[in-house]
């Protein structure tokens, strides 16, 4: 059996800013890379209000070095909402980034 755990309870309360929010994400990955956990994952949410969802290719490349082993998992990408080679483009650099370890989530609604 492999566990991990979504990001998506970090994102709210909204009482903390953007950035402490972020740092407090990166120390529990930081913590759960060397616990064991087998991946973490993160969605993406448009206007999300209150909640604060920070656009994942970016914080993926931030959590990449503090994951060691663990598969970092990026939630459905809804890609009729996205430009194809845009997203091809971002999802290889990921790639690349996580040393392979990304898994890629994709739909069509």
């Amino acid at each position: 059996m492999h566990i991990g755990f979504h990001l998506t309870p970090f994102w709210s309360p909204t009482d903390r800013s953007p950035t402490q929010i972020i740092d407090e994400a990166i120390e529990v990955v930081r913590a759960a890379s060397t616990m064991g956990y087998a991946w973490v994952s993160m969605g993406q949410h448009w206007l999300t209000y209150p909640t604060i969802w920070p656009q994942p290719y970016p914080l993926i490349a931030r959590l990449a070095p503090e994951t060691g082993n663990m598969q970092i998992k990026r939630s459905v990408l809804v890609l009729p909402l996205l430009k194809p080679v845009e997203v091809a483009e971002k999802v290889s650099s990921q790639d690349h980034v996580t040393h392979g370890r990304l898994v890629l989530g994709v739909a069509i609604g």
